[in-house]
């Protein structure tokens, strides 16, 4: 009988030791997955909101998986992250924004651009397997939210890399014109003077 309320007290300082513990790691992982957010996301000029929230299809796990790789392939990471945490680094992200967050971002942070991750990921999303599976919800671009259709607009724009190679290729075309109207006299010339000589013979 004496035994009883010291079972008792002993179970209870246990259940209680064992929700302070596991406060303090909830508290820990927090921390964590916020300094994870300002040194990885909150450098990246810009990133991509995406959501399985009212979707037409239901995510599968060889879908995410799959997703998750070929993302990975173009330099593109994906990760959930809770939006009150995403609200603290990012706070134009609006209330609004619930479900499960799939936030997209470049691999490597120093090659950053307003453009590539969008760019990439909408690429991405309109294949078969994936189109049905998930939503843009939104981007942030440096300091401003972007809603789904500004994100789209984004998407279309050509990166810097695209309009390199336009230019380039603008280039290329009117340094050939030159040699292409050099080869067009000279073929006019050459047939004057056969037709001169013709003339005189």
């Amino acid at each position: 009988m004496l035994k009883t309320p010291f079972t008792l007290t002993r179970n209870g300082n246990s259940e209680n030791l064992k929700k302070i513990t596991s406060m303090a790691k909830t508290r820990v992982q927090k921390e964590e997955t916020l300094d994870y957010l300002k040194s990885n996301l909150a450098v990246q000029k810009s990133i991509l909101l995406l959501t399985t929230n009212k979707a037409e299809q239901s995510l599968t796990a060889d879908l995410n998986v799959g997703f998750r790789k070929e993302a990975f392939a173009l330099g593109i990471r994906v990760k959930v992250f809770n939006n009150n945490l995403l609200r603290q680094v990012f706070d134009v992200i609006p209330e609004d924004i619930t479900g499960q967050t799939y936030v997209t971002y470049l691999s490597d942070k120093e090659a950053s651009d307003e453009i590539t991750v969008a760019k990439n990921v909408v690429t991405l999303l309109k294949k078969d397997e994936y189109k049905d599976c998930f939503k843009v919800v939104g981007a942030v671009l440096e300091d401003k939210f972007l809603n789904e259709t500004e994100a789209k607009i984004l998407a279309d724009t050509m990166t810097k890399d695209e309009s390199m190679a336009m230019v380039a290729g603008m280039i290329k075309s009117i340094l050939s014109k030159p040699a292409i109207l050099v080869k067009e006299i000279s073929a006019k010339t050459a047939r004057a003077v056969d037709a001169v000589s013709k003339q005189k013979a």
